[in-house]
């Protein structure tokens, strides 16, 4: 899953976005770019990727979203 736009430049537009899963489609498909520059890849470091374990600690760490202030006493309809 990648942790962030991957846009080859140019043209600009992103191929994968945050929490976009990979595929061997997408992989293919940056592999056969002939682009200069491909902004959120490395080629010393490889893409940026949360990894199984990650997604399991933030999914047990993650706080709770804040009360809806449309819920509030007062706000009855």
């Amino acid at each position: 899953m990648s942790t962030t736009y991957v846009t080859p430049y140019p043209p600009g537009f992103p191929v994968l976005v945050p929490g976009q899963v990979f595929s061997p489609q997408i992989l293919a498909f940056m592999r056969s770019l002939d682009t200069p520059e491909v902004h959120g890849y490395r080629a010393d470091a490889g893409y940026r990727v949360y990894v199984d374990k990650a997604l399991e600690i933030a999914a047990t760490t993650r706080p709770a979203p804040p009360p809806d202030p449309r819920n509030a006493p007062g706000n009855a309809p």
